[in-house]
């Protein structure tokens, strides 16, 4: 960081018209990219997502939320997949139409500038497989005409999305103090805060509902929701303000190992989950991991009333009390569990705490919980997109525009709000739109649509 803001000043002194920003890497874990984004003007990123098979719309989206929560602000990218990427070896090619949608996912969640890495494959040196838009041969082929059609689109698109950004009414606390502890110390097999945080992030991508990726730091007073998930550092400092904000009407959910630590790293002298203990209603005597040396342990859950449903817990367990708190889900099965909640919610001032105790395997339960989260804050999705689609909004005043991307490779229909205008294509639209295999929309809805936080 030091480093970094002695080259700030020294360009600040020669270039005083010029912003300044750096490439970051989104969820990459080795620095605190808040503190380092401190002296930039806004923060920009490097999005890679076909490189990664298996989390494609999810970890792109939640980078893209992450850096616009840096600065609390729009972002660019300054290097966005091109081609087939790698240095010994590549990757895969992006299929038709990814490059495209892979632009308009980062455009949908706040991006005012893509740059694509790189114009011309280089014929030396170490990234000679890093492919670009045109390859070895210099010509303009099919990933320099999808790349022409976007960058001409997003000209017919600016006059209208100009000022607009994505507002939330949704954070996640995104911790490095915690994410850094539990690297060194995971405390139950195949803890990782970032997947923690993933699981609940999924269920709102598949919910329609924007969220921003903050500092644990706040503030916090924008938003119905919180969600802190693997909050292993705990200063009192920042549990006074969770308390705070539930008492004043937020919801705040957290989960396993929330609380065991102090911002020094030493364990916290106090029953778990410490001083969240009064806002969740619940007391944690007890815990305990289910990886065990001879093998895999799983629990029955039992969900009740909104999360009612059969669920099944693994890698570990907290062994959950309720004081004041209403049990959501128990355990089944397992005698020496039973006695114990897996997930609860508590009344605390005008606001709600949710803690889950255990690691569920089904999506299912994390998008019940999300649904009861929601509901709780009076927070709707303008649209609830179809498994593979994403949807997501940006907005300035009166001025709002629904983004939806399919991440898929079939046609999907998308039941919309009546009176929208596409503005691709520049038709008006009914109540349904149809996106082919790896399609985008950008709708301008009716004015007299409801914001999110209506019924």
């Amino acid at each position: 960081m030091r480093f970094q803001r002695d080259q700030v000043k020294i360009l600040r002194e020669c270039c005083p018209n010029h912003f300044v920003t750096h490439n970051l890497m989104g969820l990459a874990p080795m620095l605190n990219y808040f503190d380092l984004s401190e002296d930039l003007d806004f923060v920009a990123w490097d999005n890679y997502p076909v490189r990664n098979e298996k989390d494609t719309p999810y970890e792109a989206a939640a980078a893209a939320d992450l850096m616009r929560g840096m600065k609390r602000k729009n972002f660019w990218i300054m290097e966005q997949t091109a081609g087939p990427a790698g240095w010994g070896s590549f990757g895969r090619n992006p299929k038709p139409g990814e490059i495209r949608k892979v632009a308009y996912q980062q455009l949908a969640h706040g991006c005012d500038g893509q740059v694509w890495f790189r114009w011309r494959t280089c014929t030396a040196g170490r990234e000679q497989y890093w492919h670009g838009l045109l390859g070895h041969d210099g010509k303009p082929l099919r990933r320099y005409r999808e790349a022409a059609q976007t960058a001409g689109e997003y000209h017919q698109l600016w006059p209208e999305l100009s000022g607009t950004t994505v507002k939330s009414r949704v954070a996640f606390l995104y911790d490095y103090d915690s994410l850094w502890a539990l690297q060194i110390q995971p405390g139950f097999s195949r803890n990782s805060y970032q997947e923690a945080m993933t699981r609940y992030y999924r269920a709102f991508f598949r919910a329609g509902i924007n969220v921003d990726m903050i500092s644990a730091q706040g503030p916090f007073d924008e938003y119905d929701i919180l969600l802190a998930p693997d909050m292993y550092v705990l200063p009192d400092t920042l549990a006074t303000k969770l308390d705070a904000f539930v008492t004043n009407g937020g919801i705040l959910l957290t989960d396993c190992r929330a609380g065991v630590k102090d911002e020094w790293n030493l364990c916290h002298e106090r029953t778990l989950p410490g001083l969240l203990g009064d806002c969740l209603g619940i007391t944690i005597e007890e815990y305990g991991s289910l990886e065990h040396p001879d093998g895999s342990t799983e629990i029955a859950v039992k969900g009740t009333g909104e999360l009612e449903g059969n669920f099944t817990a693994h890698l570990y367990t907290d062994w959950l009390t309720p004081t004041t708190a209403e049990v959501l889900a128990g355990y089944a099965g397992e005698w020496s569990l039973v006695p114990f909640a897996a997930a609860t919610r508590n009344i605390h001032g005008k606001g709600w705490g949710y803690y889950v105790g255990t690691v569920v395997k089904e999506e299912g339960f994390y998008d019940a919980l999300v649904a009861e989260l929601l509901s709780k804050a009076d927070l709707y999705p303008v649209v609830s997109p179809p498994l593979g689609v994403e949807s997501s909004i940006r907005e300035d005043g009166d001025r709002r525009y629904l983004f939806l991307i399919n991440h898929s490779e079939k046609e999907q229909a998308v039941s919309v709000p009546a009176g929208g205008m596409e503005l691709i294509s520049g038709r008006a639209i009914g109540t349904q739109i149809k996106l082919e295999r790896f399609g985008v929309a950008v709708i301008r809805l009716n004015v007299a649509v409801p914001q999110e936080n209506n019924p």
